[in-house]
């Protein structure tokens, strides 16, 4: 400041200041410039779309207060502080107490800090902050079972306010950890319970807030039942007020569990609050504009009903409008406002099929310019005051961008994807990064293309302007090369997009001519109906399967051909992920990256948690399975909120804790998926096999680029037709088959015949090219030996066949055969020489 001459300066100034740029550029709550921000010692202030920073004389004199009250109060009970706020009329004393208690975390005392949570008020308000210095300081289960010694309603509160500290400065390691002991924890069911009875209608109220934590945890089902048990016993009062509260929390925590079930229950409940906010004798439209705003966001959601929630989110914003022409959440409606008549438009032109042109009737507007313009007002508020790395101007950013790129408009929406991409320096790393960056070369890329015969001299530039967002991304020249490819095209004026056959217009496929599938129900099929299992359960003598509504394992022993059952105590919940290790004989269960993990050391023992986390919605279906190199559980890949990744997630079983191994990198092989993963070599080396994604992994592409289409309801995922091994010591990956194989003709369930090297294909579908055409069933099996480069070849089978789409396969090891895991029953497949 002193060399600037200035006590304001921009941000990005102190970015590239040898001594402290990387303390400003680190977002984690304990790094010096993060925690002078938190304790209010500097401010910083948007003008101009840019971020300043200055230094608060009074934020240091708070600081120097905390060191006198510590010194003057270190040997006195907590009521001494208690009174100090209570009494003391210096301006900056609850600061100076904060700052107090700050320095007593640092110290490792936590005895005041619990008393005066305990008191709650003024104190309980005061503990926040430093709480959330407790939890980063301390092992997190040591701090909460330290407050929960005496669980009160201050305490849960003050835990709430806390972890949306801990959330907001990005301390996601320690908010999973609280998360994952909330979600368990017996305290706070015993408390919401006894305040599910009190007569006391403040107390009654209260349990609302301790409901939520479920819901803040996607613990769907637990907020559910309390709230279903909170709004019957508010009816039984007949307290209306605390009622139609409740609807709203129930269907705002509904939509959280997304899909058509729980859309509809979200629905059920906003509709009826609705009711009663608008039936009362003085309207709260205070309360009322924001139900109407999650009923808008409900039938957006519940298949695309546009007109319905356009309809609530316009009667949302007419009562914001009445309270003021400019805020934030007018901002935030009129997003959602642009985002109903964006996908309007989409549903009306059927861009992916079913077009329903009553959408597109007497409308007096262009729905995409319409969007576009409400977008673009939210841009001006959040650019004016909350500035250009804000959270809520990187979401109107997106859609800008998509409201352009899903139509295939490549040129209007470079200019957002270059501004989103040239702010991510500016902002916290999020995994979502990258779908940017790499979406930003494919538009340069689309519209060099489109441009080439025209004018292939901006096509050029449009080309060499895509390099250099590869710079520092690209692997292997995988991206770069493909745009030297599309270079020489337009040098050459012959673009030329390729052309994929479709499976019905290929060759017959090559006949495996030694093997011979023969198809038989197991002997063990009804005894096991209802139980799961997959290619990591198999041991050494057989194979393992799981039940979790019957908290039963089940090993069947090849040798004595016989089945052994066990009953391990304290079974966890939610976990649909299990594995064996062959390697120390234990099992391993947990639902997600990230999630809470438990170990099993004996079959009939009981089940230990490892560590704490939440359930990851961001990665569903994602290829999971066991390194015993490594010793450690893995993830590939993964859907959620529209988008595919190729991420790569480890859990370390001795350090207990999940680790981001690979980042997601759309355009970077191999692709973003749901494709399957098979043990091969014990387990050494994996396969990954095909598979429904795309290059850039998101599911609203305007077109297929790089193979065989898999149309939804939003748009095209790609049917990738290829194979990767991944070596486990080396964790690096290796094409086996390129994209778009010959070989590979359906979708199907993979399992690997360990004694002969050859993975099997059976069934399954050809992806549908387009939305509401079912795909098609294919009875057909494949196999492939994994030293043979041409890939599957077709085999013969007869025999009792089995359904041709679900299931699991196992490996029966030393054998020629697999057992195909389904809910319908298990088959053994056996191959005939």
């Amino acid at each position: 400041m002193l060399e600037h001459e200035q006590h304001i300066l921009p941000v990005d100034l102190l970015f590239d200041d040898v001594q402290i740029g990387d303390f400003v550029k680190s977002i984690q709550i304990d790094s010096p410039y993060q925690q002078m921000l938190l304790e209010g010692i500097l401010t910083e202030s948007v003008r101009e779309e840019k971020l300043f920073v200055s230094f608060t004389v009074e934020g240091y004199f708070h600081l120097v207060l905390g060191n006198v009250v510590f010194s003057h109060s270190k040997e006195k009970e907590h009521t001494y502080l208690i009174e100090l706020l209570h009494s003391n009329q210096l301006n900056g004393v609850k600061e100076g107490v904060e700052q107090c208690l700050i320095y007593e975390v640092n110290q490792g005392k936590l005895e005041r800090l619990v008393s005066l949570i305990d008191a709650g008020g003024v104190a309980e308000q005061i503990a926040r902050l430093p709480l959330a210095h407790a939890f980063m300081k301390n092992r997190v289960e040591d701090v909460f079972n330290l407050l929960m010694e005496n669980p009160s309603i201050h305490d849960w509160n003050v835990i709430k306010h806390v972890r949306a500290i801990l959330s907001n400065n990005q301390k996601q390691q320690v908010v999973d950890e609280l998360d994952g002991i909330i979600k368990e924890s017996e305290q706070l069911v015993q408390t919401i319970n006894e305040l599910l009875t009190r007569n006391n209608e403040i107390e009654f109220k209260e349990s609302l807030t301790l409901i939520s934590f479920y819901s803040d945890l996607n613990a769907l089902d637990q907020a559910k039942q309390y709230y279903t048990r909170f709004i019957e016993e508010a009816e039984r009062r007949n307290n209306q007020n605390l009622l139609v509260v409740a609807l709203e929390k129930l269907g705002e925590s509904e939509y959280k569990r997304s899909g058509h079930d729980g859309y509809k229950a979200a629905m059920a409940a906003l509709m009826r609050a609705a009711e009663i906010r608008e039936s009362e004798t003085i309207v709260e439209k205070n309360k009322l504009k924001n139900t109407y705003r999650l009923l808008g966001l409900a039938f957006l959601s519940l298949g695309l009903q546009v007109v319905k929630s356009a309809e609530y989110f316009e009667k949302a914003k007419a009562i914001m409008l009445e309270e003021a022409s400019d805020s934030a959440e007018l901002a935030e409606i009129n997003l959602y406002i642009g985002l109903a008549n964006f996908w309007r438009g989409l549903r009306g032109m059927g861009r992916w099929g079913h077009a329903d042109s009553s959408l597109l009737e007497d409308l007096d507007k262009d729905l995409f310019e319409y969007a576009d313009a409400q977008f673009q007002d939210v841009l001006k508020y959040t650019l004016k005051y909350l500035g250009k790395t804000h959270l809520q101007t990187f979401k109107t950013l997106h859609y800008l961008q998509e409201n352009r790129y899903a139509m295939g408009n490549y040129e209007r929406a470079i200019p957002w994807l270059r501004k989103y991409t040239e702010s991510l320096p500016f902002k916290t790393k999020e995994h979502t990064d990258n779908f940017y960056r790499y979406c930003l070369v494919v538009s340069f890329e689309e519209h060099a293309k489109q441009l080439a015969l025209t004018e292939p001299e901006k096509a050029l530039g449009l080309i060499k302007e895509a390099s250099q967002y590869t710079r520092n991304y690209d692997v292997g020249d995988e991206i770069t090369n493909r745009l030297k490819n599309v270079k020489k095209q337009i040098e050459s004026e012959k673009v030329e997009e390729p052309v994929y056959q479709k499976i019905d217009e290929l060759p017959p496929l090559e006949a495996e001519t030694q093997f011979k599938g023969i198809w038989s129900k197991w002997q063990f099929s009804e005894e096991l109906k209802g139980f799961q299992t997959n290619n990591w359960m198999v041991s050494g003598n057989g194979v393992w399967f799981y039940n979790g509504e019957n908290k039963q394992l089940v090993l069947w022993d090849k040798m004595s051909n016989s089945l052994s059952t066990f009953n391990p105590a304290n079974w966890p919940e939610e976990c649909g992920r299990m594995i064996y290790s062959r390697q120390n004989q234990n099992f391993y269960a947990w639902s997600s990256i990230r999630s809470t993990v438990f170990e099993l050391s004996n079959p009939d023992g009981c089940w230990k948690r490892l560590s704490y986390g939440i359930h990851d919605v961001h990665a569903c279906g994602a290829a999971y399975g066991y390194d015993p190199i490594n010793n450690r559980l893995f993830e590939f890949g993964g859907y959620g909120y529209f988008t595919y990744k190729n991420w790569f997630w480890v859990y370390d079983i001795r350090e207990r804790k999940w680790t981001q191994l690979k980042e997601n990198k759309p355009g970077i092989s191999p692709y973003p998926r749901n494709g399957q993963v098979l043990p091969i070599e014990n387990g050494v080396k994996t396969f990954l096999i095909s598979g429904i994604g795309s290059d850039t992994g998101i599911q609203r592409e305007h077109k297929v680029r790089h193979g065989l289409a898999s149309a939804t309801d939003v748009g095209y995922f790609t049917w990738l037709r290829d194979a990767y091994e991944l070596d486990l010591s080396s964790m690096n990956w290796k094409s086996i088959l390129a994209s778009n194989h010959i070989s590979v003709r359906h979708e199907g369930s993979m399992g690997y015949v360990d004694s002969l090297g050859i993975i099997i294909n059976w069934g399954g579908i050809i992806p549908s090219p387009q939305y509401g055409i079912e795909a098609k069933h294919q009875k057909i099996m494949s196999c492939w030996r994994v030293s043979d480069e041409d890939g599957f070849k077709k085999i013969d089978f007869k025999g009792d066949i089995p359904p041709l789409t679900g299931g699991a396969f196992n490996s029966i090891i030393g054998s020629n055969e697999l057992l195909l895991n389904h809910k319908d029953g298990i088959w053994k497949l056996s191959l005939d020489d």
